[in-house]
């Protein structure tokens, strides 16, 4: 994904959070980020999604 919030103050890491959140409609606090804080690649966490539901709404969300 790529963001419009700037890399400062962790701007981009919150944006990052609060749209994952919402497009897998849980709550932002179970969605972390894992590894990669300072990084452009990034480990996600979520937490109360479970694996098939988070895969289907990978597939559905797929640009080539």
């Amino acid at each position: 994904m790529r963001l419009t919030a700037p890399p400062v103050d962790e701007a981009a890491n919150r944006l990052c959070v609060e749209f994952l959140a919402d497009w897998l409609k849980v709550a932002k606090s179970r969605v972390t980020i894992a590894s990669g804080a300072k990084s452009r690649h990034k480990k996600i966490k979520v937490t109360g999604i479970n694996g098939d539901t988070l895969l289907s709404l990978l597939e559905i969300s797929h640009v080539d």
